[in-house]
């Protein structure tokens, strides 16, 4: 994924690029440098309040933004009461409220116990007031991706999975709904380890249920028209049968694949077939399977993918700490020599650092890719 966004910010003219990127990963010097020289790179770091300029919102997305605004556990008693009314206002037929106490007053008259209405007025009067002082720390996401060439959201620093999901939620959200309003905008979203952002099956991913039931319905609308509105989606796995099956049998017009595990083999033989999918898990460091639609060749071709960089994580793992540590005796730091294992590039240590050692799966957006 890396690669693939060095080569389209040094190939395509005037890019827009958003990173979604849950650990620091992508914190290289060559991307930086890169989307410097395609136009501007912005780095966004957690926690990241993003300024919304939708005025109304679902009463669903409106309980997710209190819990997360006000930092409250969904499991305490007032806000599974703020949940449930958020659902009952939805089956009753109210299909957005606004952002505003008076506009969130009939989620309020939902609550039947009294001490829990009260108490639940007083949590969204202080979010209300704590959101009206901070609005000059808020960052319009749709503005920063129109002035540089790739805003990366960094969410390393964040305290939780829930507000990592929401706030990827909001920015897809935010885009995709500029994307619809102005044909002159357009943004192509990375996403890396998307297996943690829809998952098959939510209860059983690193965030909350309710997150996931706000998050997978904005990836199936973008993965599904997002290309055909400016916004494509860029989504990488290690973890393929993890993915909701929806999401990668719609991106899977368009997919890069290699080294594949036994346990995500059946996930990929539904997308690709038996005979490809044996073919990927067999294919050596640097190379790939694509299969396309924009392919001339009505086949699966095989590539060899050259790197542009490395991942923040790379030399970081134990075998390469060992070989170039540090001498606790001397306080040096030790080099491996040249003809050690570890120190050779076409051996390299094995190791989490490089992607190509590990099952993973690129899915790109329908109709994107081009031969020259």
């Amino acid at each position: 994924m890396l690669t693939l966004m060095v080569r389209m910010l040094q190939s395509i003219r005037n890019p827009h690029l958003l990173l979604i990127d849950w650990d620091g990963e992508y914190n290289t010097r060559v991307l930086a440098e890169e989307a410097e020289r395609a136009g501007g790179y912005l780095k966004l770091t957690a926690p990241l309040r993003l300024a919304r300029k939708a005025n109304f919102l679902s009463p669903t997305n409106a309980y997710n933004k209190i819990r997360q605004l006000s930092g409250r556990s969904p499991n305490e008693n007032v806000m599974r009461a703020l949940y449930a009314a958020a659902k009952q206002l939805e089956e009753s037929g109210v299909q957005a409220v606004e952002w505003s106490l008076d506009g969130l007053r009939p989620m309020l008259e939902k609550i039947g116990n009294p001490l829990l209405r009260r108490e639940a007025e007083e949590i969204i009067g202080k979010v209300m007031r704590a959101v009206e002082g901070a609005q000059g720390g808020e960052v319009d996401i749709v503005e920063a991706v129109k002035g540089n060439a790739l805003v990366h959201m960094d969410m390393s620093g964040a305290q939780s999975w829930d507000e990592i999901v929401n706030t990827a939620r909001e920015a897809i959200e935010e885009c995709y709904r500029e994307a619809r309003a102005n044909p002159s905008f357009g943004v192509a979203v990375f996403i890396d380890e998307v297996h943690n952002f829809v998952p098959q099956s939510p209860s059983e991913g690193v965030a909350s249920k309710q997150a996931y039931e706000e998050m997978i319905p904005v990836m199936k609308l973008v993965a599904t028209t997002g290309p055909r509105n400016g916004v494509p989606l860029f989504i990488a796995t290690q973890r393929l049968s993890e993915v909701d099956k929806f999401i990668t049998t719609q991106m899977g017009q368009n997919i890069f694949a290699f080294r594949v595990e036994d346990v995500d083999l059946m996930r990929l033989r539904e997308i690709v077939g038996s005979d490809i999918t044996y073919v990927a898990r067999t294919l050596p460091r640097g190379h790939c399977i694509y299969k396309g639609h924009a392919l001339r060749v009505q086949r699966p071709v095989i590539a060899v993918v050259e790197e542009a960089g490395d991942v923040a994580s790379v030399g970081k793992d134990l075998l390469t700490r060992w070989a170039q540590g540090v001498d606790y005796q001397t306080g040096e730091v030790r080099r491996a020599s040249s003809s050690s294992w570890s120190s050779r590039k076409t051996n390299p240590v094995i190791s989490d650092d490089s992607c190509f050692l590990n099952p993973f799966f690129l899915f790109l957006p329908k109709n994107l890719i081009r031969e020259p």
